[in-house]
């Protein structure tokens, strides 16, 4: 069962007050998800969250099938939430459709490969972004995992950081 599909396994959630209640337009013209799907979704938000903190704590969300096995997204959470200082101890509804809306089919290629160097611990966002040659090797061994060694993985990072200067070298002379 996916994290967008209803599930029947707990009994029915406490109704939510009318503060605690997402704001689906504003959900919806943000992530790539219909009014439909995030009510999908917050129903199985409802099932995983705590009663007592309104939060799915990062260890239930993390253990979720769907999520456990995306190493990108879970990597994606601690370090983009639960190794903050400030952090709560879990997600809120609009974090946990953030988290998830780079995964949705309809998402676009940038919007997966932001969301896979945020996951690495890439720094930086928008045009000023800086991604290293360690976070290009340090993807692409997550993405490959055993399937090739590490020292290919070095060289495709070579190989990206490369053209990526041959580009800029180029867009800078036409300039």
């Amino acid at each position: 069962m996916g994290l967008f599909e209803s599930a029947k396994k707990k009994p029915p959630p406490r109704p939510r007050s009318p503060a605690e209640k997402p704001d689906y337009k504003a959900l919806e013209s943000k992530y790539n998800f219909t009014a439909a799907e995030l009510h999908t979704m917050e129903a199985r938000f409802l099932q995983l969250y705590d009663t007592d903190t309104d939060l799915i704590a990062y260890d239930v969300f993390c253990a979720q099938p769907e999520v456990a096995m995306c190493p990108i997204c879970s990597t994606f959470v601690q370090h983009n939430y639960a190794l903050k200082p400030d952090a709560p101890p879990g997600l809120t509804f609009s974090q946990f459709v953030s988290v998830l809306s780079p995964l949705s089919v309809k998402a676009s290629r940038e919007d997966k490969v932001r969301y896979a160097l945020l996951a690495v611990g890439a720094q930086g966002h928008g045009a000023d972004a800086r991604v290293s040659r360690a976070d290009y090797a340090n993807f692409i061994r997550i993405a490959m995992g055993e399937r090739i060694p590490p020292h290919v993985c070095d060289a495709i990072a070579d190989q990206v950081i490369v053209s990526r200067d041959k580009r800029r070298h180029r867009k800078a002379k036409d300039d």
